[in-house]
C-alpha cells in the first residue's frame, strides 16, 4: 500500500511538474533600447559623443537607466499593471513621469525627436511610431461638464457612452509621447477665457472651444506601446479615477 502511494505521489508530482512548465517557459518579456542608427545623425567623433539634447537624455524602467549607447532594458510583462517610466531630458532638472502598460514582448525602441528635444517610441523595425488614442467613460449620470484630452484635442463626456478621442488637431513633429487630462468644466461663451482645446465632434473639430477649468481629476503623460486605447472611467459620486488598456 504503501508502494502505491509513493508512485501515485510521485506521479502527481510529474503532473504537476508539466501543467506549471508551460507557465514558466511562457514568462515573457519586453527589451527597450534607444535607436543609435538614428542618433548616429548628431554624433561627433570631435566633440567625442552625441549631442548634448541626446546624450543627456535618460529613462529608468522599472528602477533601471536607460541611455543612448548602454545596454537595452529587459522587462518582464505584467499583465494588468500600470507602469510608469521616469525620463530627463536635455537642460531639465527633473525627471517626468510617463504612463504605459507594458502588455506585449516586443522590442521598443526611443528615437531621438529633433523638434523638441524629446523623443518618440515605436517596435523595433516598424516605421511608424504608436498612435494613442483614449476610451473616457463617465460612472451613472452627471448634470456637470466633463472634458477628456489627448495631446491638443478635447472631448465632452456623455454620461453612458464609450467618449473614443483621437489625437486630432497635433502637429507631425509632436512626439508620440502625449499629455492627457480629465477634468470638471464651465464651457465659456465669451472671449476671456484663458484655456481652450480642439474639440473632436461627430463631423469636423471645433477648433477653438473654449472653457474654465472647476476641477482636475486627471493630469499626466501618456506613452503607447501598442494599438490598445486607454480607457480612462471616472466615478463622480466616489471622485475615483481609473486607468487600464481596452
Amino acid at each position: 500500500m504503501e508502494l502505491t502511494i509513493m508512485k501515485n505521489k510521485s506521479f502527481l508530482l510529474v503532473c504537476a511538474s508539466l501543467f506549471f512548465l508551460p507557465h514558466l517557459i511562457g514568462q515573457q518579456y519586453a527589451t527597450f533600447s534607444t535607436d543609435s542608427a538614428f542618433a548616429l545623425r548628431w554624433y561627433s567623433e570631435e566633440k567625442g559623443g552625441y549631442d548634448p539634447q541626446i546624450n543627456e537624455q535618460v529613462w529608468i524602467i522599472r528602477g533601471k537607466e536607460l541611455r543612448y549607447g548602454s545596454k537595452a532594458l529587459k522587462v518582464e510583462i505584467i499583465p494588468g499593471k500600470t507602469d510608469t517610466i521616469l525620463f530627463k531630458a536635455y537642460r531639465r532638472p527633473h525627471f517626468d513621469t510617463i504612463i504605459c502598460f507594458i502588455n506585449e514582448a516586443k522590442h521598443f525602441q526611443f528615437q531621438f525627436n529633433p523638434c523638441c528635444g524629446a523623443f518618440n517610441v515605436k517596435e523595433e523595425g516598424q516605421r511608424g511610431f504608436f498612435r494613442a488614442s483614449i476610451i473616457y467613460r463617465l460612472k451613472g449620470e452627471s448634470s456637470k461638464s466633463y472634458l477628456g484630452t489627448l495631446g491638443e484635442t478635447g472631448i465632452l463626456l456623455k454620461s453612458g457612452e464609450a467618449n473614443t478621442l483621437k489625437p486630432f488637431c497635433r502637429s507631425a513633429m509632436s512626439p508620440n509621447v502625449y499629455p492627457i487630462s480629465f477634468r470638471e468644466i464651465e464651457i465659456c461663451r465669451s472671449t476671456n477665457c484663458e484655456e481652450g482645446t480642439c474639440l473632436q465632434g461627430e463631423a469636423e473639430p471645433e477648433l477653438n472651444f473654449s472653457y474654465t477649468t472647476i476641477s482636475s481629476k486627471l493630469n499626466c503623460l501618456f506613452m503607447p506601446l501598442s494599438a490598445e486605447a486607454l480607457v480612462v472611467t471616472y466615478d463622480p459620486i466616489s471622485g475615483k479615477i481609473e486607468l487600464k488598456t481596452h
